[in-house]
């Protein structure tokens, strides 16, 4: 959904001067689908805690591989050092 409006100096004003798309358009109102939130919001981490669990194998396959053509160590090293921040005074 695209939004568009030209406010005035003195609309933008009157608003303390917040260009927040919601003071200028409105929104339509959304369907409610009769799923109850604490149901949704359930079903959601239970999604999201999957696809960190996928996240994490397919990050081990990965350093895996990168191991099998002789750059896990390097990598690693690399990564340890940018996790602990030892990196992040060096330019």
């Amino acid at each position: 959904m695209l939004y568009c409006k030209s406010a005035s100096l003195a609309e933008v004003e009157s608003n303390g001067f917040v260009l927040s798309p919601g003071r200028y358009v409105g929104s339509e109102a959304e369907e409610e689908d009769g799923v109850p939130f604490e149901e949704k919001l359930k079903a959601l981490t239970e999604e999201l805690a999957k696809q960190f669990e996928d996240g994490t194998l397919l990050e081990k396959r990965i350093w895996e591989n990168l191991g099998g053509i002789g750059f896990g160590l390097y990598l690693i090293e690399y990564r340890i050092r940018e996790i602990s921040g030892a990196y992040a005074y060096e330019s």
